[in-house]
């Protein structure tokens, strides 16, 4: 059975631009071959990558192709927000009104990134505390054992 590829977003097709800008900004361009023994990523990869065929780009795609062509992943990533914003795109306010994070301080950005990731992987999991689960593992395990 063949899998869905990941549908690209406007954050994704922004991403790949800055990417194909900066290896287009290099002395000699590197080819798919060489992009792929100094990253990993299969050529035939790459060049989906850079004609934004098959799935979209993953964190790890990202980030060593960022490394590769001399980009600091996380200013790329701001400046690539920051783009989005002009065109409209609010990532965060969007996530917020679809439902998946409810509109909070923490998902508003009012408070710190430590509280910001504790709030989000608190409504990943369902709202299932995982040291009253635990702990509801240690009572039954113990109460198997009398």
């Amino acid at each position: 059975m063949a899998k869905t590829p990941r549908a690209w977003s406007d954050l994704d097709r922004i991403m790949m631009d800055f990417i194909k800008e900066a290896r287009e900004n290099e002395p000699k361009k590197k080819s798919l071959r060489a992009i792929e023994a100094d990253t990993g990523i299969s050529h035939s990869r790459v060049d989906d990558l850079f004609n934004e065929r098959s799935g979209s780009p993953t964190l790890k795609e990202f980030v060593s192709l960022s490394l590769l062509f001399g980009l600091d992943p996380a200013d790329t990533m701001r400046l690539i927000l920051d783009r989005l914003e002009k065109l409209g795109v609010h990532l965060a306010t969007d996530t917020v009104s679809s439902g998946s994070v409810p509109t909070s301080p923490v998902a508003d950005g009012a408070c710190d990134a430590g509280e910001r990731a504790e709030e989000l992987l608190t409504h990943a999991d369902n709202g299932v505390d995982i040291d009253v689960w635990a702990d509801q593992i240690k009572a039954e395990e113990s109460a198997k054992t009398k």
